[in-house]
């Protein structure tokens, strides 16, 4: 049994009870995924609101023949995450996130996610900024491979 890190426990647990967390980031695997901590609730609600709002974007625009009603789409959105089940009950602890950026090797936008505990690597509720690289020729001897070639041809119409 892997032990969790009580500190995230209780992110987790204060995030469950309705309370403000702060922003949070973790690394799982090859992605860094950053988003704001909020309880299964929450998560659920934002699933439900994305999937409406796309309905109304799609199906619900006064263009369309027979464009689809905000009800309908309220209605279509809860049958679709109806099998998600009440919050609750057994399983692996996961956080609930919205807003959600994952950065690896593209870079994803999603309303929302759940990530299990067991999955995260690493993990931090501060700000971080990317590293400014030197450029190889001031690295010096510390500058290894990297190399390129470009090739160009062009065409006369």
């Amino acid at each position: 049994m892997t032990l969790m890190d009580p500190l995230l426990l209780n992110l987790l647990a204060a995030a469950e009870r309705g309370e403000k967390c702060p922003p949070l980031v973790v690394v799982t695997g090859t992605w860094v995924i950053q988003g704001a901590l909020v309880g299964t609730t929450a998560f659920l609600e934002a699933s439900q609101m994305h999937v409406y709002d796309k309905l109304i974007r799609l199906w619900g625009s006064a263009e369309r023949k027979n464009p689809m009603s905000p009800e309908d789409a309220a209605q279509i959105a809860g049958q679709r995450l109806a099998p998600l089940g009440i919050p609750g009950g057994a399983g692996s602890p996961s956080l609930s996130l919205i807003e959600v950026t994952l950065t690896g090797v593209k870079t994803l936008s999603v309303p929302a996610m759940r990530v299990p505990l067991a999955a995260i690597d690493a993990w931090w509720v501060t700000d971080h900024a990317l590293e400014k690289q030197q450029p190889v020729a001031e690295r010096g001897s510390e500058a290894r491979g990297g190399g390129g070639v470009s090739v160009g041809v062009a065409f006369d119409f």
